[in-house]
């Protein structure tokens, strides 16, 4: 059996590739699997030091960002998108600067000189409301 998904699919996917047939032997056999936009870790975006962790542990800490993506790219993967979808309040403002941050730190004049490992040890999200460490206790 083989298995296609995309975005939060994914997650289900590698439930039913990796974990269910070790737990169900001999129940099916997966042969594949095609993902999209794989949510690997949680939040999505931006990209946090969980997720910069697994580009560490394949490619060193020193690897440079501008060899693996492109400057035109860095603000997607590390501003997070450019809209905010809770606008009737000022989260938004509060991303739009964390935003601009980001983009000002990683991107633009300073993009030829980031290493992956600095972006690992410097994104880190910090659980600050009952609901963040309620997701982190889950995580």
């Amino acid at each position: 059996i083989g298995f296609i998904a995309s975005s939060a699919g994914t997650a289900l996917a590698n439930y039913l590739t990796w974990t269910y047939p070790r737990l169900k032997p001999g129940l099916y056999t997966p042969m594949s699997i095609t993902e999209t936009h794989a949510q690997l870790v949680y939040p999505v975006e931006p990209a946090l030091d969980k997720a910069w962790s697994y580009f560490v542990d394949e490619l060193g800490e020193n690897a440079m960002l501008k060899d693996y993506l492109t400057n035109h790219a860095c603000s997607e993967a590390l501003g997070g998108g450019s809209s905010c979808a809770d606008i009737a309040t000022n989260k938004c403002a509060n991303y739009q600067a964390q935003r601009e941050l980001s983009l000002a730190r990683f991107c633009g004049s300073n993009f030829e000189n980031i290493a992956v490992g600095e972006l690992m040890k410097s994104r880190v999200w910090g659980p600050v409301t009952e609901h963040q460490k309620g997701l982190a206790y889950l995580w």
